[in-house]
C-alpha cells in the first residue's frame, strides 16, 4: 500500500464532468483511497477524503435529479467497499479500546506496585509506651 500524495480536499469535476458517472467515479476512487488511509492510520487524510466527499454528496444529488430515471447507476461497487471501510474502521477501533483498556489496566496495577513500596512513616505524636 504505498501513500499517494495528499489531494486537495475539493473534487476535481469540471462543469462539463457533472455526470452522475463521473461523480460516481470519483467518489469510487475517494472511497479506495480512503480504505488505503485507514490501513495505514493516516487519520488527516481519511479526514480530507471524507471532507472531499461531502463536497460531492450536493453534486450527485444535482446530477441524479438530472438523470432521467433518477437512479444512480454502477453503485454496488462504491457500497461493498463503503460497507468495507466501515467494517474496517469498526477493527481499528475495537483494536483501540483494547488497547486502552490494558494501558489503563497497566497503569492502576503500576499504581497499586508503587503505593506498596512508599515507605510508611510513623507519626510524629505516635508515642510507645
Amino acid at each position: 500500500m504505498s501513500k499517494e500524495s495528499p489531494q486537495s480536499p475539493e473534487p476535481d469535476l469540471g462543469a462539463k464532468e457533472t455526470s452522475v458517472d463521473a461523480i460516481l467515479e470519483r467518489w469510487l476512487e475517494l472511497t479506495v483511497r480512503e480504505g488505503d488511509a485507514i490501513r495505514c492510520a493516516d487519520w488527516v487524510q481519511v479526514g480530507e477524503i471524507q471532507a472531499s466527499k461531502r463536497t460531492l454528496q450536493p453534486l450527485l444529488e444535482l446530477a441524479r435529479t438530472r438523470t432521467p430515471d433518477g437512479q444512480y447507476p454502477n453503485l454496488e461497487p462504491i457500497r461493498r467497499l463503503e460497507r468495507n471501510n466501515l467494517d474496517l474502521l469498526a477493527t481499528v477501533r475495537r483494536l483501540a479500546e483494547t488497547e486502552r483498556d490494558a494501558l489503563q489496566q497497566s497503569r492502576r496495577n503500576l499504581s497499586r506496585l508503587q503505593r506498596s513500596y512508599v515507605a510508611r512513616t510513623t507519626p510524629v505524636w505516635e508515642t510507645s509506651a
